[in-house]
Formats: structure tokens, sequence, C-alpha cells
């Protein structure tokens, strides 16, 4: 047969493997919560330098404009000299002031016809340049081949000038439109300073700018300006364009690359509290797995060796589907010999239809039912009295269960019926010798055998009331057994519960005259009650014999009604010493006894209470008290009405 998960078997590794995942999981959460923050701080880094390159990238195209636009400017006299090849100083002079007015960073413009440098604006000076064959200048050489090689615009530098500073030389070569020949260069000079001062390179404030040729490779090669002495880490390259010459311009922010966002440490806080809740989240289920695991072992633990008989069962067919080995001994089975198995087969006479509704009440009410008495039949088809529990148990599934606690009551059962059988015996074989020997005594304490001295006439009324205490005792022992046995017959019917009442209290008023206790009647109902007149009497006489017993010297005993729903309450108040806390649970069990000692003070038998329990709920009613320790305690009966009242 299946088991079901309370008692499927887990694998070893089931705690293990619950450990390894509440360390797992905070582990695998540190790990996303540093990609995550790694991913942010490059997200902030990558953002830095986007800005960065926004910026440069506008000063590179800036620069590039400038020095285009000075070039632009000489394009115009390099068509002048194209028309006019035998231009001399004066016309070139005045020609190139009208355009250098168009070139705010042109230095100065020369003309080399035949690569020698021979006209030169402004000549003041640049005297000394005045002459210079480019083919002799090692230098300026290469750049100005380059550009006749070409014939296409080169530039150089920046290069220092013979007079002094620096500035980017570009070489054009110049042909005379009539023949195509080649007539020679024009040299523009470029004032560095003045281009880095137009484009605003050092107002840059939140920025460290630099510019380097580019090498062979690609790469930064010798700073030509901005800060050559620091290293500095990641700086973003932007290439600038030069016809002939490429720059490479550095840039990163004035306060080097921050090393994280502003929003850095509240996102580490929140990835911090999202990882305590999400540790927590994997700790708390973990450890309700954990206590549920150990829940399942204690079950089953208890199952396994429990001395009293356990079962599970289908709560839909009533089939067993487990059994410990005390069910299985109490029924003198092999437990594998009962799986599968309706319960049903293994009971004595069938359930009727009010036992399973009552039992479906007990579960939809409270989960449970119970105790009841079952018999069951071993495998020798022998009957074995037992106490049983039944507990719903709803696994979340489809299929309920009912754990079935038995408990074999077969010895108990015996035991009392053998107790019963000796009491009704005894108290049978005492009552007949006890009835002539009360006989007996009334007739001599009577005085028709002849006047008595008066210590034997007293010792014949002390005989006479521990015959009578005696005689009440068998006839409680009597009652007992009727009980137990359902022998006792009620004659329910109507009846006036004043009349009652009255003719209860008048009957014991004897009885508490020696200590002079007095019975109060107060409040009285004029109603009619269903009873046994008889079996009424008996247990209200019951509770006033113990309250009379039970009150002072003195003192005195009240009684009277009160509406109770569909019954009359009969309430009974006495200011004795009240009942131990202690012996409150017991109160109503036979033989039971606040002191049971040898020297106790007050006599009894303590069947007294039981007997009226029994009674009352034969009658279809109830008893029940309430008492504090030294403040007396109050009694009651609870009758059921009739609807009719005294008229």
């Amino acid at each position: 047969m299946p088991q079901f998960n309370i008692f499927r078997q887990k694998h070893d590794l089931f705690i293990p493997l619950v450990w390894l995942l509440r360390i797992a999981i905070p582990v695998l959460l540190v790990v996303v919560m540093y990609f995550v923050d790694r991913l942010y701080l490059l997200q902030h880094q990558e953002q830095q330098r986007e800005d960065v390159s926004q910026k440069m990238t506008k000063l590179k195209w800036q620069l590039e404009s400038q020095i285009l636009q000075n070039i632009q400017v000489v394009q115009g006299l390099t068509a002048s000299i194209a028309t006019e090849p035998d231009m001399n100083q004066q016309r070139f002079a005045e020609l190139a002031q009208i355009i250098l007015q168009g070139g705010p960073q042109l230095r100065n413009v020369g003309a080399a016809p035949d690569l020698i440098m021979q006209l030169i604006y402004p000549l003041e000076g640049n005297e000394e340049v005045l002459g210079l064959d480019f083919r002799d200048l090692a230098e300026q050489w290469p750049g100005v081949k380059r550009a006749v090689e070409s014939g296409e615009m080169v530039f150089a530098g920046p290069v220092n000038l013979v007079q002094g500073g620096q500035g980017l030389v570009g070489r054009i070569p110049v042909y005379t439109q009539k023949t195509g020949e080649l007539w020679g260069v024009i040299s523009a000079v470029i004032d560095m300073d003045a281009l880095y001062q137009s484009v605003g390179l050092e107002d840059v404030e939140d920025l460290r700018l630099r510019l380097a040729r580019e090498d062979a490779f690609g790469q930064p090669g010798e700073i030509f300006w901005g800060d050559k002495e620091s290293q500095w880490q990641k700086p973003v390259i932007n290439r600038i364009y030069i016809p002939g010459n490429n720059w490479l311009m550095m840039s990163m922010p004035a306060q080097r690359w921050s090393r994280q966002a502003p929003e850095t440490p509240w996102l580490r806080g929140a990835l911090i509290v999202l990882w305590l809740v999400l540790s927590a989240a994997v700790f708390w289920p973990t450890r309700l797995m954990l206590r549920e695991r150990q829940t399942q072992q204690r079950f089953q633990a208890l199952f396994r060796f429990s001395p009293i008989g356990m079962a599970l069962k289908d709560c839909q067919d009533d089939r067993l589907v487990a059994v410990n080995p005390a069910m299985a001994a109490m029924l003198e089975y092999e437990p594998a010999a009962l799986l599968g198995r309706q319960e049903q087969e293994l009971q004595v006479g069938e359930p009727t239809p009010k036992k399973n509704k009552q039992r479906q009440r007990d579960f939809s009410r409270q989960g449970y039912s119970g105790p009841f008495e079952r018999q069951y039949l071993n495998r020798w088809q022998q009957p074995v009295d037992s106490k049983c529990y039944e507990l719903l148990i709803d696994e979340g599934s489809k299929r309920k269960l009912v754990w079935l606690v038995a408990e074999d009551v077969s010895h108990q059962k015996r035991t009392e019926r053998m107790q019963q059988e000796f009491i009704a015996t005894v108290s049978h074989e005492l009552r007949t010798p006890l009835t002539s020997i009360a006989g007996s005594l009334g007739l001599i304490a009577s005085g028709k055998l002849g006047e008595l001295p008066e210590k034997a006439q007293n010792l014949i009324n002390i005989a006479m009331r521990n015959t009578q205490h005696l005689h009440l005792l068998i006839n409680d022992l009597l009652d007992l057994e009727k009980l137990s046995t359902g022998n006792m017959l009620m004659d329910i019917r109507p009846i006036c519960l004043k009349t009652l009442i009255k003719e209860s209290t008048e009957s014991l008023q004897h009885y508490g005259q020696d200590k002079g206790i007095s019975v109060q009647l107060n409040e009285l109902s004029d109603d009619y009650v269903m009873a046994d007149e008889q079996k009424l009497k008996q247990a209200l006489k019951n509770l006033l014999s113990n309250a009379i017993k039970f009150s002072p010297r003195d003192g005195k005993v009240e009684v009277c009604t009160e509406q109770s729903g569909q019954n009359i309450r009969v309430i009974v108040r006495d200011y004795g010493a009240g009942i131990p806390k202690q012996f409150q649970s017991r109160i109503f069990n036979r033989f039971a006894q606040a002191d049971s000692s040898d020297s106790r003070t007050k006599s009894g038998t303590g069947l007294g209470l039981a007997i009226t329990k029994e009674l009352m709920e034969k009658m279809n009613g109830g008893v029940g008290f309430d008492s504090e320790p030294g403040q007396g305690a109050r009694f009651w009966l609870d009758i059921p009405l009739t609807g009719e009242t005294t008229g």
C-alpha cells in the first residue's frame, strides 16, 4: 500500500541539503549584489567617459574648424599666384595683408618659387627667412616634398619656428595657370598659442587635456601641449584629422575618474537590506522545513514505539494505510496483514448512522472525535475492548487521513466487571442480614422487650445509626451497580419542582440540627420539570447532605432556582471551607474524596456526587459547581423544563 507524506522516508541528505540551501542562496545573493554593484559602477564610469568624450569632441571640432578656416584663407592667395607667377614682394604683401584679415591665427605667410623662400608677409621680423631653400632644411623638407609629390596641401607641426614660438605650418603646392607647371609652394604658419586660445583649451576647468602626435601605430606619441608629467589612467582619446598630419587629443576629469557614483552608498544600502530580507525569506521557510522534519521524525517515533495502538486510515474508505506494532499486537496480527483492510472488517458490529454523523460533526467542529469505546476482533475472532480517539489529518492533498488511537482496555473492563459483580454480590449478601439486624435493634430500642439501662440504650442508638449509615452505603453501591450495567429504570414525568425541593429539605432538617445548621429556601420557581421524582430527590439530597456536612457550626445552607436556557437550575450554596483546587477535577469521580486519609474528619464513601452526576445525565440534565477555597461552594442541578407552571 502507498505510504503518505508523514510516513514517507526522507533521504539522509535532507538536513545537509537544507543547510546547503541556507548557505548557497545568501552567497549567491552576495555574488549577484557584487555584479549589480560592479555593473552600476561600470555604467557610471561609462557615463563619465561619455560626458568627457562629448566635451572633447566639441573642442576637437572647434580646433579642426579653426585650422581649416585659416588654410581656406590662404587658398585665395594660391589662386592669385597661379595667375600672377611673376608677383613681386610689394604685390604679394598687398594681397597677403588683405587675405590674412580673414585668418586671425595666421602668423605669417610666405611664397617659395622654385622652393626658395623669396616672398613673405609680414616682412618685418621675418627677414632672416628670405632666401631659405627648403631642400636644405632637413626638418621641413619631408613635408614640402610630400606636398610637391602629392599636389595636395600638407601640414607639419607644431614646429619650432626660426622666428620663435611654435606654429602649425601648411605647405600648399602652386601650379601656374598657363602651363600647369609647378611654380613652388606657399607656406602658411598658424600661431599655435593663438589657436589654443581661440578654441579655449586653456580655459577648460573640469577637464585635463593633452595634445600629442599620433605615432605609426596609431598610439599617442610626443606630447606637444598639456600636462606632460603626471600619469594618466585610461584617458579618453580622440583623433584630430589634419591633412598629412594627425593629432591625438587625450582627456580625463580634472579630479580623476570617480571610483563610485554619488548614489552608490544608497544602492549598496538598498542591496544590503534586500539581502537581509531575501536571506530571512530563505531562512524562515527552511526553518519551518526543519521543524516539520523534526515533527515528522518525532511523530514516526511516537507512532512506531508507542505502547498504545495507533493506525492511519483513509478518511474516505476507512482503509488502513499504516499500523504501528502496538496496534498489530493488540489484534494479534502482523502489521503487514492489516494494511489495506477496512477498519469495519475488524470491528464488532456496525457503527450506527447516528454515531457516524456525530463523528463527522466532531471532525468539522474540532478536528477530532472521542474518546469513545469500540470493540475490535482479534485474529482469533475474540472481542478486544478499546478506548479510541480519531484525529483528522489534512495533508493538503485531495485525500485526507484519520489518525486512530486505540488503547486496549480489555483488562480494565474485565476488572471493572469483576468489581461490579463483587460489589453487587456483597451488597445483596449484606442487605438481607443488615435488614434483620436493623429490625432487631429497632425492636430492642422500642422497649417492647423491656426497659434497658441508660448506657445500654445509648449503645443501641449508636448501633442503629451506624446500621442506617451502612444501609445507605449498600443502597449507593446497588445504585452504582445499576447505573453501570444500565439496569436503572427511570420514570420520567412532569414534577412540581418547588414541592420536590421543600420535601427534600424537610427530610434533612434533622441532619444539621446537631451542628445548628439551617437550610434556607430563597426564591423558588413554580415551573414543572421532566424527571424521575425519586431519583431527582436522591440527587438533590446528595447535594444538601454534602452542603450540611461541610458547613461550619451554626452556619446555613441556601437553596434557590434560576432559569438556564431550556432548563431550571437548582442551586445549593454553603459557606464552608470550599473545595481545594487540586481536587476539583476529580470531584465527580467514584470514591473520590478531598481528604482520603485515615484521619479525615468528614465521613463518606465518595459515591454521592458520582451517583448524582450519572442520575442527572440519565434524566437528560446535568450537574456542576464552582468554588473558591475559603469561600464555600455552589453546586447546581440542571433539569429540563416541561413548560407547565403550578396553578
